[in-house]
């Protein structure tokens, strides 16, 4: 069996540069593996980009919560935000669409507390 190994052949970061900066650090929206796709990155070439962008920003991980304000457990997805560096938590919903909603609905009821826990606890009789 042969293999062919091509030294060098890594995503041509200064191109992109700028662009995959602005997405990994701060975009609202994207997630890791939709970065990868938008700029057709190997997993290794991603994870070596990545580990540049933080060593030029001084940062050592991902703000991968930014703007979603919800996450995957094992029984459904957690709405929780940070508010004046307290982490708050909301509740529990059945699948990321719903989250998706009620998070909307937070943002514009700006995300008081008392009223979005209402919310969450709610969903059903919210979403429907």
């Amino acid at each position: 069996m042969n293999f062919n190994l091509i030294e060098g052949a890594y995503a041509n970061f200064d191109s992109i540069h700028d662009d995959f900066c602005q997405d990994y650090l701060w975009s609202d929206e994207l997630s890791n593996p939709e970065i990868r796709k938008k700029y057709e990155l190997s997993a290794r070439d991603f994870n070596e980009l990545t580990n540049l962008v933080k060593k030029e920003f001084g940062v050592s991980r991902r703000n991968t919560r930014k703007g979603r304000y919800y996450y995957k457990v094992n029984s459904g997805f957690v709405i929780q935000k940070t508010i004046n560096c307290v982490t708050v938590y909301f509740g529990i919903v059945p699948s990321e669409c719903i989250a998706r909603k009620l998070v909307e609905l937070c943002k514009k009821m700006e995300w008081r507390v008392d009223v979005c826990r209402d919310i969450v606890k709610n969903w059903k009789d919210v979403i429907t």
